[in-house]
């Protein structure tokens, strides 16, 4: 059958904590060892890939902060141009910008870095007073930032997937292997009604019901996960769903 992927470490633990409480035949001991050690050759990759998207999540939020921040200021610069006569009240970028400003917040990040140094430098071009010059001042040094976080966002990208991909690759031996566990548990206890069932049985709900993973709704450079957990691919939009595990 098949079955998730956090679902595989518990119940992979759950067989081998039940074999640890009977008496193991001579004949089941060499595929017992076989599972035991390739079950464990998966935990310790699915706890990489748990390390992996932590490390991810962490350089995502960053770049979520950051572009916060500049979208503030980006806002703050549409509310001050009416009042210098440089667009109107309903339209403040008419003039520098194909977007309107709430259009512009909501572009992905990379595409809103360059759209914004687009809109600065047409808004310098016509000297604006000094409170909407500092204001694009800071927000080319926030687009800056926000532009280089993107860039060191590769690294941890590639750490998860190459994680994923380890990961994913240790399944076929897992369940190859709890097949024929199974299969010679059969034959080992098949004087002993009720043994194997026991032993095999699926974990209850209470062990595999997972609390979702919280991740941030802006993302850019690689965000959005594949339903089976496969590896990780760019995502054009700020707010990328919720990458599964």
């Amino acid at each position: 059958m098949a079955r998730a992927l956090s679902i595989r470490v518990t119940y992979g633990d759950a067989i081998l904590s039940r074999f640890a409480h009977v008496t193991i035949p001579a004949s089941l001991k060499s595929d017992l060892g076989t599972f035991k050690a390739q079950h464990a050759a998966f935990v310790k990759a699915a706890g990489a890939v748990d390390k992996a998207e932590d490390a991810y999540d962490a350089a995502a939020k960053k770049i979520a902060k950051l572009d916060a921040g500049r979208d503030q200021t980006v806002l703050a610069i549409a509310d001050k141009l009416p009042g210098a006569g440089l667009g109107r009240r309903t339209s403040p970028f008419e003039r520098f910008s194909k977007y309107a400003p709430t259009k512009l917040v909501g572009l992905s990040y990379a595409a809103e870095t360059e759209e914004l140094r687009s809109l600065v430098s047409a808004i310098a071009a016509v000297s604006p007073p000094a409170e909407i010059a500092k204001l694009c001042d800071k927000a080319s040094h926030e687009n800056d930032q926000v532009d280089h976080a993107l860039k060191h966002l590769e690294a941890p990208l590639a750490a998860l997937n190459e994680a994923r991909s380890k990961r994913d690759a240790a399944i076929p031996d897992w369940e190859k292997h709890l097949r024929r566990l199974k299969d010679a548990a059969k034959v080992a206890f098949r004087d002993e009604p009720g043994r194997l069932k026991a032993l095999f049985a699926e974990p209850d709900a209470i062990q595999t019901h997972l609390r979702p993973r919280r991740r941030g709704k802006k993302q850019e450079g690689g965000a959005a996960e594949s339903v089976d957990g496969g590896a990780v691919k760019a995502a054009p939009k700020k707010r990328a769903r919720r990458r599964n595990r």
